[in-house]
């Protein structure tokens, strides 16, 4: 009774040709709630990929923005400055990067690795293309290149006046 549980899940991973350990790793990233890692990888994650397509869609790193430019010339513009150094780094904790030295737990993601700028523009692109690229530039498209933020700890009857950041209350 047990076995005919997972069968359909069984069978699917043979016809597949899935790879147990594979299927471990990703089984523990979903499921493992003990391990606080896995929600801060979750989290650097989908965060980077925020960030990268923010700053492929406004161009950051590229100096005349009107000009008609190649998708992969503005990734690489952007991926050659000190701000996607600093990015890449904050976004990619493990044993080589030294931003993240002193936290033990973001050690063992190792998700750093020392890539050639190449291979950067290459995955840069890669998440461009992405469904979930696809659908982060619709809400910059939408919202003048910036990102709506949306909390439910702030009320909807305020907002935050532009030139003087304090809220205030709709009179």
């Amino acid at each position: 009774m047990g076995n005919d549980k997972w069968a359909n899940v069984i069978s699917y991973l043979n016809k597949v040709n899935a790879k147990p350990d594979k299927v471990l790793n990703s089984l523990k990233t979903i499921y493992d709630k003990k391990s606080n890692s896995s929600s801060m990888y979750q989290m650097l994650r989908s965060s980077w990929v925020l960030d990268v397509v923010y700053n492929i869609y406004n161009k950051t790193g590229t100096t005349n923005k009107s000009k008609k430019i190649s998708l992969r010339q503005i990734i690489k513009n952007w991926v050659v400055t000190k701000d996607y150094k600093l990015a890449y780094r904050t976004f990619h904790p493990g044993p080589k990067n030294d931003q993240w030295e002193f936290d033990p737990a973001a050690q063992k993601l190792n998700l750093y690795k020392d890539l050639p700028i190449e291979k950067h523009v290459k995955n840069c692109n890669d998440i461009w293309l992405s469904a979930n690229g696809k659908r982060y530039r619709k809400d910059l498209e939408s919202n003048n290149g910036k990102y709506p933020i949306k909390s439910k700890n702030f009320p909807s009857n305020k907002f935050v006046e532009e030139k003087n950041p304090k809220i205030i209350s709709k009179n």
